[in-house]
């Protein structure tokens, strides 16, 4: 188990990597998000994918992005830890707000 903590915690490290940022796209019953099924796209760290999230998370979020190591697929971030990256890092630099999501 503990080997497993350490796994985990490594693979959150900025420096970790290759990652892929996977989007699958948008869910039923959403309405005006044109996207395609499914993305994927290559990074060599985990700080650069957690860069192009936050740049794009206003669009991005309604595609629930993942991040995932490349080699194994294993999940690094879920979209709901992803928001909360993103929301949290936000509201430290701009103060809280609320509809941010």
């Amino acid at each position: 188990m503990n080997d497993l903590q350490q796994a985990d915690s490594r693979m959150k490290q900025s420096d970790y990597g290759p990652v892929l940022l996977i989007e699958i796209g948008r869910l039923p019953g959403t309405t005006g998000i044109n996207s395609s099924p499914s993305a994927e796209t290559e990074f060599e760290t985990v700080a650069d994918a957690l860069l192009a999230v936050r740049a794009r998370w206003e669009t991005r979020q309604y595609q629930f992005p993942v991040l995932v190591d490349r080699a194994t697929r294993a999940p690094i971030f879920r979209h709901d830890e992803l928001r909360d990256l993103v929301v949290d890092r936000y509201n430290h630099l701009h103060g809280s707000v609320s509809g941010l999501t």
